[in-house]
């Protein structure tokens, strides 16, 4: 399967943010740096290429102040792929900030060497060092495991899913591997619509339909691994992310879209560092963020601090599906219930005459009594989903 990044964007300038964040909120007594403007217009890189046949995407932005932490993609670059032989292949800006190889046209091969280059829209001129895309070692397994843990909301251990991977063993040689998953889930509102008002009542045509959504995120925290240190080359049983019963991503199904990237001894340092970073408060006091330096340079002045990494990774892929758990395993996700305010909201409805505030979805109670209850307890949408199924979406 090929592959582009699949976080969203600004997922590398996330996590730097969330390593200032740490710096300057942790338990011990805060070391407030001076940043100035240290932290401003740095470049930050984000792609691959791995084997297959792309698209491959690189996407660019600027950091911007701890102050006003935002996402700043960077438009009017261009950007080229250039393969050991002295081929160019040149992305282009499919998105504000996302530059994109033409689909065909360049294929990642295994054992080939490739570099990015990067002009930015005021001359200076980026480059990656070349790296060789290896072979791609297999998953084997992907799983998840109901789990008790603390939650700050409750004065006792909740269960939850511990999703846990085993690649497949190599030829024999020592590898390292960087994960990046992708999660869709089902889930319902608690109430029908009968009835919607925009300006007058009508007949809603289909009540269930904004019933049910499904919604896609990546999971942002970094995981990565090496076998270097193992006795034999494979990886068993690494524990992925975990997910608490405290909410509805698992109150009716749940996919798992795992990435597996096989990566250089360089790229797993440079994730290394990261996650230490951005977990580990006492070693931030020292270290600051842009100390972390990826493989990406200023071709003219080389002390200039680039962000990110451009990878050159062999990948394979596994779509897994988790159903809600059994019965015996408490949910504790709330439900919507009508009260007297939504019974009352019916009424005060038709004194509304902001468009604004249309439409208006109706239910009924018992007895066929109508109510307006809040958004998120009966469009599906406002909890950030789509009510169209995912293709690849398992009944």
């Amino acid at each position: 399967m090929n592959i582009i990044n699949s976080h969203g964007p600004g997922f590398l300038y996330a996590v730097f943010t969330g390593i200032l964040i740490v710096l300057v909120t942790s338990c011990e007594d805060p070391y407030w740096p001076e940043l100035d403007n240290s932290y401003q217009n740095l470049l930050t890189v984000e792609g691959m290429i791995t084997n297959g046949n792309g698209p491959f995407e690189v996407k660019l932005s600027n950091s911007t102040g701890f102050e006003n932490a935002v996402y700043s993609p960077l438009p009017g670059c261009t950007v080229f792929i250039l393969d050991e032989n002295g081929n160019e292949y040149q992305l282009f800006e499919s998105e504000i900030g996302n530059y994109r190889s033409v689909p065909g046209e360049l294929i990642g091969e295994v054992g080939k060497a490739y570099k990015l280059r990067i002009r930015k829209p005021d001359g200076n001129t980026y480059e990656s060092e070349f790296g060789t895309i290896p072979d791609p070692v297999g998953i084997d397994t992907v799983y998840a495991q109901v789990e008790y843990g603390s939650n700050g909301s409750f004065p006792f251990d909740i269960p939850g899913y511990q999703f846990y991977i085993s690649s497949e063993e190599s030829d024999g040689s020592d590898f390292n591997l960087r994960w990046l998953m992708e999660q869709t889930w089902e889930y319902d509102v608690d109430f029908l619509i009968y009835y919607f008002y925009n300006g007058s009542l009508h007949d809603f045509p289909d009540p269930d339909s904004l019933k049910t959504c499904w919604k896609t995120e990546s999971v942002p925290s970094v995981f990565v691994a090496g076998t270097h240190e193992l006795s034999q080359p494979l990886i068993e049983n690494y524990p992925l992310h975990y997910i608490q019963f405290d909410n509805r991503i698992f109150s009716k199904k749940y996919s798992l879209l795992v990435r597996q990237l096989t990566i250089s001894d360089a790229a797993l340092e440079f994730w290394e560092d990261v996650k230490e970073q951005n977990t580990e408060g006492g070693s931030l006091y020292t270290h600051l963020p842009y100390q972390i330096r990826g493989n990406v340079h200023n071709i003219k002045d080389n002390t200039e601090p680039v962000l990110g990494y451009f990878h050159t990774a062999g990948i394979d892929s596994l779509r897994i599906f988790v159903n809600r758990p059994p019965p015996i395993v408490p949910m504790y996700y709330s439900n919507c219930m009508l009260q007297q305010l939504d019974y009352e909201e019916y009424g005060m409805m038709f004194r509304t005459n902001d468009p604004r505030e249309w439409p208006k979805y109706v239910t009924t109670g018992p007895g066929g009594a109508r109510a307006v209850p809040n958004t998120y307890c009966i469009d599906c949408r406002t909890g950030g989903g789509k009510t169209e199924k995912p293709a690849f979406w398992e009944d």
